[in-house]
């Protein structure tokens, strides 16, 4: 029997190096490392590397929508269209961006609204 093909290559959250099956389903599988995708929700992943449509919301009660995010640790870097100018729940426009504590996070989700 032979054994499912796997690729090493470097998380793109952390930069250590991971090995991953050949799954093109799981495009978190793709980019991150079994660490990050244990400490970080799976969209939230995702957007680092696919932008596209998505949504969070924090323990404060805010929910905020993006288009892409890059991780730096403890905290996530949201960056959107969405974001300039008054944001639904926030209170100052982000035209640079918004970084968020990643255990503030409470759920996150990719295309809210759609497919």
């Amino acid at each position: 029997m032979d054994a499912e093909p796997q690729t090493t290559f470097a998380c793109y959250v952390c930069g250590d190096a991971a090995i991953r099956s050949e799954d093109p389903e799981q495009v978190e599988d793709f980019v991150a490392c079994a660490d990050c995708r244990n400490r970080y929700p799976a969209a939230l992943i995702k957007a680092t590397v696919d932008p596209m449509d998505y949504v969070l919301k924090l323990t404060t009660g805010e929910e905020i929508r993006f288009e892409s995010a890059t991780i730096h640790g403890d905290f996530a870097h949201l960056s959107s269209e969405h974001l300039k100018g008054p944001f639904r729940g926030l209170s100052h426009p982000f035209d640079r961006g918004l970084d968020v504590a990643i255990d503030q996070i409470v759920w996150c989700a990719d295309a809210p609204g759609g497919p």
